[in-house]
């Protein structure tokens, strides 16, 4: 569904307030968060319409964001993305954000660290570059706050993935206009197959390309696709990937 107009959500919005007078006022960070499990379950209910259904989750974001509670503010993102299709990584991260301004409670910030680095998965699978950069930034930072060194390496080790992700995406856009004048360009090729097989998963897209890139790569590629049907060839293609990857200085293809 589309996001409906701000006018409607904010009139949507004063009528919810005031229906949850109490849970709103309320002081009591439980109160709060059992009213956030409140809108989310009656979200889903099919009398509520597109305009109610996006503020009860909207509010529920919001709620839960106020007694820092990482799962809870992510589950309501992850349900108002769904619905209203919109972008889970950019409204979650900025409510990792929002729970973590000014937290003292270091466990928090560690579930936030560990849920920034999560989230990189969730951008990069929207091809979100610039969110799956941002997620690196933020989880090693609360990472370093909360003395985690262990989350500190492990974001650093994807955020080099992110690295080669933003090299091997850019590679492919000039390729694509390579090869529009030239399809069989085995340079091209090679660039658009591994940003589709190895970037984003899309084997059976990439693997067309790659195979036409020439070398190891394209042989094996080549032999990939020439062996979808044969279980036994099939397993001799997983052993020539494994050899190759162990091989390959791209961060993508490891």
């Amino acid at each position: 569904a589309a996001i409906p107009d701000p006018a409607a959500r904010a009139n949507a919005g004063t009528e919810l307030k005031k229906e949850h007078r109490t849970g709103y006022e309320s002081k009591d960070p439980e109160v709060r968060r059992t009213l956030a499990r409140t809108l989310l379950e009656r979200a889903n209910a099919a009398e509520v319409d597109a305009v109610h259904r996006y503020v009860h989750l909207d509010q529920a974001v919001a709620l839960a964001e106020g007694v820092r509670d990482v799962r809870l503010a992510l589950e309501a993102v992850d349900r108002l993305s769904i619905a209203f299709q919109g972008e889970a990584a950019p409204r979650g991260l900025l409510a990792l954000e929002n729970v973590t301004r000014g937290a003292k409670d270091m466990s928090v910030v560690a579930e936030a660290a560990t849920a920034c680095v999560e989230m990189v998965g969730v951008a990069l699978s929207a091809d979100d570059a610039g969110s799956a950069v941002r997620a690196v930034t933020m989880a090693k930072t609360l990472a370093k706050t909360a003395k985690l060194s262990g989350l500190v390496a492990r974001a650093t080790e994807v955020g080099t993935f992110v690295d080669a992700y933003r090299k091997s995406s850019g590679a492919a856009v000039a390729a694509r206009k390579v090869l529009e004048a030239t399809p069989d360009d085995p340079g091209a090729n090679e660039a658009v197959g591994r940003f589709l097989a190895f970037g984003r998963g899309r084997w059976d897209e990439g693997l067309p390309h790659l195979g036409k890139a020439g070398g190891a790569l394209g042989a094996l590629a080549a032999k990939a696709v020439a062996s979808a049907e044969d279980a036994t060839a099939r397993q001799a293609v997983a052993d020539g990937w494994w050899d190759l990857g162990q091989k390959e200085k791209d961060g993508l293809a490891r």
